[in-house]
């Protein structure tokens, strides 16, 4: 049932994700702004979007419940205001601005008249991010000391037409650190507090038909802990992490993996195989049917699989073919693995390296043999 009427203004290719994605909820019904004449008719007839205006006057003719704002960021702000003057919620793709200007206007409007405004630092509601903040903000590994966030991705492979978009020019939000640094600034503030100083260096080092920076390191200051950010856009591997460092342990959120891991201190990583594999509800359940991609079942609580002794002074743990169920395999599970089977089976998957080979599936076991098993 359609219970919200929902405008994106701008619909290159963040504006054109926000109405297929809004479409697809079947619970508002979307319509666009886009000064672009062959790009709006192309979006519109590729969404069956009914309603496609040329100018935002045109649109605030019927004002609609919400407005998504997708152009360039020199044009946020007054877009912003004057939808706010017209009472109508907002969500402003980052970054909110190029400069001071106009800001404490629109705050002061939004207060005014009661609206929802919201800038798109999407990380904050990145599931794995959220667990890992909760963590830290319950003390459970002390007080932060130190925060590192570390980000690449090859620019030319995934972005393709960085050059004819806003990102060619720092006056439309273009550069990296206005087009995806401040993504992984926001998610440091929101996990250890607000920064109080910094500093920084940044430089056009690797991207072709462009002269905005593409490499940038930052030294920065959140109050009492210290952070460091580094980012560019040319590197091969497609990869993002922060890594908050306390006074009783360590912990990790590894976007590119959808991930957050930890550490106590004294112990590895592997060992706090409690937060090593996320789920929605940060606990793996003791009935769980996994897909024949990883060939996994696990059916009975723990006390139900058997035990064994080979020799004196060294017992195992063998599943049987209706406890632990791996196509055409019966595995060993190491003693360390045994204390509840929640965390068994979450220490065994997160130490898992699956790679597709085919109609292959690889897995790396614990003590780094490796077999193959068929998927289907």
């Amino acid at each position: 049932m359609i219970s919200h009427r929902i405008l994106v203004i701008g619909v290159g290719s963040i504006g054109e994700r926000h109405v297929r994605c809004f479409g697809r909820t079947d619970r508002c019904d979307v319509s666009i702004c886009e000064i672009n004449e062959p790009l709006r008719q192309t979006i519109a007839e590729r969404y069956a979007i009914g309603s496609a205006f040329g100018n935002l006057a045109d649109a605030l003719n019927d004002p609609p419940d919400a407005a998504v704002i997708c152009a360039p960021a020199h044009l946020h702000i007054p877009m912003a205001t004057q939808l706010a003057e017209a009472g109508v919620h907002l969500l402003i793709e980052k970054p909110l601005s190029v400069g001071f200007e106009g800001i404490e206007r629109l705050f002061a409007l939004v207060q005014e008249q009661n609206l929802t405004a919201a800038v798109a630092y999407v990380s904050r509601m990145n599931p794995a991010l959220a667990a890992m903040r909760e963590a830290i903000q319950s003390g459970r590994f002390g007080e932060p000391l130190q925060i590192v966030g570390l980000s690449g991705q090859n620019f030319p492979l995934y972005r393709p037409a960085y050059r004819e978009i806003y990102y060619n020019n720092r006056a439309t939000g273009g550069g990296a650190v206005q087009d995806a640094l401040t993504h992984l600034m926001n998610s440091g503030q929101w996990l250890v507090g607000p920064m109080t100083e910094l500093a920084a260096d940044a430089a056009h080092l690797a991207l072709e038909g462009v002269d905005v920076e593409d490499t940038v390191h930052v030294i920065a200051r959140h109050g009492a802990v210290m952070g460091s950010y580094a980012l560019n856009q040319h590197q091969a591997p497609n990869e993002t992490s922060i890594t908050v460092v306390c006074t009783s342990g360590t912990a990790r959120c590894e976007f590119h993996r959808s991930r957050w891991v930890s550490a106590a201190n004294g112990t590895t990583v592997s060992s706090r195989r409690r937060t090593g594999f996320w789920m929605p509800s940060r606990e793996m359940p003791n009935r769980l049917a996994h897909s024949p991609k990883v060939g996994i079942r696990y059916r009975p609580t723990w006390p139900f699989c058997r035990r064994r002794t080979r020799t004196p002074g060294r017992r195992f743990r063998r599943h049987s073919t209706t406890k632990w169920r791996l196509k055409r395999k019966r595995r060993m599970i190491p003693r360390r693995c045994q204390k509840a089977p929640s965390l068994a089976l979450q220490a065994f998957i997160y130490d898992e390296t699956i790679n597709r080979h085919g109609d292959k599936t690889r897995f790396a076991t614990w003590n780094n043999r490796r077999f193959n098993n068929s998927s289907t």
